[in-house]
């Protein structure tokens, strides 16, 4: 049963000559929560007492905010709200903020849509934010072939959010960007934030050998790549994100998005084989800037035009840092590419066009031209800094366009003396391309072919960069290990914030990957009166009031045995 609770506030907020006063509403069971829904308006809270909310099922959420005045859906008491069982939510409305909620186990409520998701959004949606949500171990459903159907959480539309939450072990894309329709076509950029957030371990997903990237930014050939979709991704952990056939972590197909201070880790293997990295698929003008790559099978899947990729960290690779595949896209005409494919130029105005040559052809792409690839640290690579093949006409159907007009100056790569004796830098057709100012550091067993000028020798890594590569580290959250190097060793407790110090009422994920033992469970005190018990390694918290907080784990072993580690978190006003 819903209490209503009339605040005596009232809120600037005219419509005609009425003006609206803001309600906070309490709710304790799925069948309050249902009902509260539909009367929610601007700048409402809908509060959620303790409990577990179970099966919420079909719901459809009309109702807005504004910007000066969202809707607010949030626990009464941190952590103590868990959604489960089925659900399939449509939020039709805009200028929403989730906050706080847990969704464990969740799984979709069967959809004859082949795309539908758990959580999504019509083109028409702004503002809808989720802030400092768990999503643990939840399901999309499951087609005949055993493949997933539809992501988690899918936000089309402009000005939304996801901030400081907790995702491990999806099975199903976590989250598809698709923005606003009406922007792209007018060639209008979006504003889409994806920040401080931890992805982890896509081990189930990986089994499935289908298709399922953490992000899928972008709708592909309907609407063709040069379209921007203006996604930021920044102060992101994606540890383990292994879900695709092709080893993706995240999928762009669409163009003016910025990558800026990420951690890509854990996922090794060559890329045929698995092997994580970010794909820059179907995209035209992105920024990658301040990211580590480690610990991968490769780093970034290079296609299209005037990507800037700089200051980057790329270490422990298995086969290639950058990879630049063969291309087959001559031009594109309103939003309709030209391709050709062994030679022979597809005419894109046929009917389906695109299912035909995905059907045919496999993979279309442009080849990667007029990109900046600069200042990057390429360190303890197992075998290709820099690799790009363009296949013989007979082996394969694909198309032979190389990569074209890129420069890859002023990088250090630096081989350690076990990596695999190749040439450790293939480019075709290196000439139509400018290397200049490079650094090659370390004695490679391999033989190094210098592909275009530019590649000058050193004994060692030069103090600037292992200073800049100091700096880089700091400003980043920590590196998490491998799963399993730490639970045959003692007894630790150890967590690293995302970051020292935080905005008030801003979230945070604290990360415990880094304790050690046969952890069974992890208890936290949060410094403000709040804690919370889980099973998994992370979780996320914010803090209502400005101050200095001591933040207290305490991780117990299977036979009860207890170790104790905190940190000082800074809230600023």
């Amino acid at each position: 049963m819903k209490t209503l609770l009339c605040l005596s506030l009232v809120l600037p907020l005219l419509f005609g000559s009425q003006t609206l006063r803001a309600e906070v509403i309490r709710v304790n069971s799925v069948k309050g929560f249902r009902e509260a829904l539909p009367t929610l308006k601007a700048g409402d809270e809908l509060l959620l007492e303790d409990g577990e909310y179970r099966d919420s099922g079909l719901l459809y959420f009309n109702s807005s905010g504004t910007p000066q005045a969202p809707i607010r859906i949030r626990p009464v008491n941190p952590h103590q709200v868990r959604f489960s069982g089925e659900l399939r939510w449509h939020l039709q409305g805009s200028y929403t903020r989730f906050e706080g909620l847990i969704f464990d186990r969740v799984k979709k409520l069967q959809s004859p849509k082949k795309y539908d998701s758990l959580i999504s959004s019509p083109f028409s949606s702004r503002g809808l934010q989720f802030l400092g949500c768990h999503f643990l171990h939840c399901e999309s459903a499951l087609r005949e072939d055993n493949s997933v159907q539809g992501s988690i959480l899918t936000l089309r539309g402009d000005l939304h959010r996801v901030q400081g939450c907790v995702v491990i072990d999806p099975l199903a894309t976590f989250l598809s960007l698709n923005g606003d329709e009406a922007q792209m076509q007018k060639r209008i950029r979006g504003n889409l934030r994806v920040e401080g957030n931890l992805f982890r371990d896509t081990s189930r997903l990986r089994k499935l050998e289908g298709q399922g990237e953490i992000f899928f930014m972008g709708r592909g050939f309907s609407h063709y790549r040069t379209q921007p979709l203006g996604a930021h991704i920044e102060g992101n952990v994606f540890d383990r994100c292994i879900g695709d056939t092709h080893g993706e972590i995240i999928t762009i197909k669409s163009s003016d998005n910025v990558f800026l201070r990420n951690v890509f880790a854990n996922g090794p293997g060559a890329w045929f084989e698995g092997g994580a990295h970010l794909s820059l698929r179907h995209t035209d003008n992105c920024i990658i800037r301040n990211n580590v790559f480690h610990n991968l099978g490769c780093g970034i899947w290079v296609t299209g035009r005037n990507h800037r990729i700089e200051q980057n960290l790329f270490q422990h690779i298995d086969f290639a840092a950058l990879y630049f595949p063969a291309g087959n896209i001559l031009e594109v005409e309103d939003d309709r590419a030209l391709i050709m494919i062994g030679g022979e130029r597809i005419d894109p105005n046929q009917k389906d066009i695109y299912p035909y040559i995905a059907r045919e052809y496999g993979a279309v792409f442009w080849p990667a031209q007029q990109n900046s690839i600069q200042h990057n640290l390429f360190s303890d690579l197992r075998k290709f800094a820099i690799y790009s093949r363009i296949p013989p006409k007979e082996k394969t159907k694909h198309g032979s366009l190389p990569p074209t007009g890129n420069r890859i100056s002023n990088n250090l790569f630096h081989f350690p003396a076990s990596s695999e004796a190749v040439p450790h830098f293939h480019i075709d057709q290196p000439e139509q391309n400018r290397m200049q100012g490079n650094l090659i550091a370390g004695q490679p067993s391999g033989s190094v072919q210098k592909s275009g000028e530019g590649m000058q020798q050193s004994a060692a890594i030069p103090p600037n960069w292992i200073q800049a590569r100091s700096a880089l580290l700091a400003s980043l959250p920590s590196i998490p290990p491998m799963p399993g190097s730490l639970q045959q060793k003692p007894l630790k407790a150890e967590f690293h914030p995302f970051q020292a110090e935080i905005q008030q009422k801003q979230f945070l994920v604290l990360d415990a990957a880094f304790s050690s033992g046969d952890i069974r469970r992890y208890a936290w005190d949060f410094g403000d009166g709040n804690s919370h018990t889980v099973q998994q390694n992370a979780v996320s918290h914010r803090w209502s009031r400005a101050g200095e907080y001591r933040v207290q784990l305490t991780v117990t072993d299977a036979q009860g045995r207890q170790q104790k580690s905190h940190h000082l978190i800074r809230v600023l006003p």
